[in-house]
């Protein structure tokens, strides 16, 4: 709801299907955001009121049931002005959609709006665009996400008795760790990266995953990516 709040556009109408509070009809703004101390002043059934119930005769006066202040008496009075130049039609209200050129809605664009502001995850674009078995492709979703079963993983929550890598013993066992900085790794790789003739470095140790597969993937020719 907040969503569509943020995202529609109403012309006013009859004001039937209009919000008289909470919906954007003043000049893209809602009496909500205009007159914010008014609003916490409206008692919480008449908030649901629509315009067309409220405007007429100023019958939102009388919603209004909460201590009266300065900035509640200023607000109501600019409230008061820019209510003079409204006037309700008999068609009915139309909206429009903020979050696209032609004002219609798409379900695109509104799954896009709940990233807005959102950090984007490292490598999350190439993981997918890789030629890798689709398989391949979920697994290393998972590790960039830390979302395998590893035993620091079990450990941290009461599944066994230790998080220590059981292969080389000397680390916690986590994604990074077995992709990367344990020492059987570490040689398979080399083996790997010497009879494909790649021009890349092993990993090191504490490097992740994701930061060494991305260093390592600017070295090979995109032919070989």
């Amino acid at each position: 709801m907040a969503l569509f709040r943020a995202a529609t556009v109403i012309s006013l109408g009859n004001g039937k299907s209009t919000l008289f509070w909470t919906d954007r009809w003043i000049d893209g703004s809602s009496v909500e955001d205009l007159a914010p101390s008014l609003f916490k002043a409206v008692r919480p059934r008449k908030r649901k009121a629509t315009v067309a119930e409220a405007l007429p005769g100023s019958a939102w006066a009388s919603h209004v049931a909460g201590p009266i202040s300065l900035q509640l008496l200023v607000e109501f009075n600019q409230l008061c002005d820019r209510l003079q130049q409204v006037h309700l039609q008999h068609q009915p209200n139309t909206f429009h959609w903020s979050l696209t050129a032609d004002k219609e809605y798409s379900a695109a664009s509104a799954y896009g709006a709940m990233f807005f502001g959102s950090t984007p995850l490292l490598g999350a674009k190439l993981i997918w665009k890789t030629a890798a078995p689709p398989k391949v492709r979920f697994f290393f979703w998972l590790v960039v996400h830390e979302r395998c079963w590893t035993a620091d993983r079990r450990f941290r929550r009461g599944l066994q008795q230790s998080d220590t890598c059981v292969i080389c013993d000397q680390a916690p066992e986590t994604m990074d760790h077995l992709l990367c900085s344990c020492s059987l790794a570490r040689q398979a790789w080399h083996v790997w990266i010497l009879k494909l003739h790649l021009h890349i470095s092993v990993p090191v140790e504490d490097e992740t995953a994701i930061g060494w597969w991305l260093s390592s993937r600017k070295l090979v020719p995109k032919t070989l990516r």
